[in-house]
């Protein structure tokens, strides 16, 4: 899998967010440290990806993140819960425990898969 910083034909930077789009009808969202703290514009971002992209699998990469504040959860849960009922499928790339407890408190743990490894994607499909 190719890093943010070594775009590739194929792939797309439509926000302020990383993205990477897979073959298999799925999509990479990278989110770093700029959407920690404070930041309810993941909402706007993700729906924009999604909306332009029309990928019926999404991975939050979390791997760059140790924390995100309540703004941001809540965000991402609204985002979560409007696509999900969509039929979008999401799935959370390595999220630090802090995070992983946030979306358990937030009720989106049932709405997202959690998997180690960004490539078993295919193999994750709902």
């Amino acid at each position: 899998m190719r890093s943010a910083s070594s775009r590739k034909q194929g792939e797309n930077r439509t926000t302020a967010m990383a993205v990477n789009l897979l073959k298999n009808n799925a999509i990479i969202i990278e989110l770093d440290e700029s959407y920690a703290l404070n930041n309810g514009a993941i909402y706007d971002e993700i729906s924009n990806v999604i909306k332009t992209h029309k990928r019926k699998n999404v991975v939050l990469d979390f791997s760059r993140l140790d924390f995100i504040d309540e703004c941001g959860v809540q965000a991402l849960a609204r985002a979560i819960n409007k696509y999900s009922a969509k039929g979008i499928a999401f799935f959370a790339y390595k999220p630090a425990k802090s995070i992983i407890k946030q979306m358990v408190e937030k009720d989106i743990s049932t709405r997202i898969s959690f998997m180690g490894e960004r490539e078993g994607i295919h193999k994750k499909r709902r």
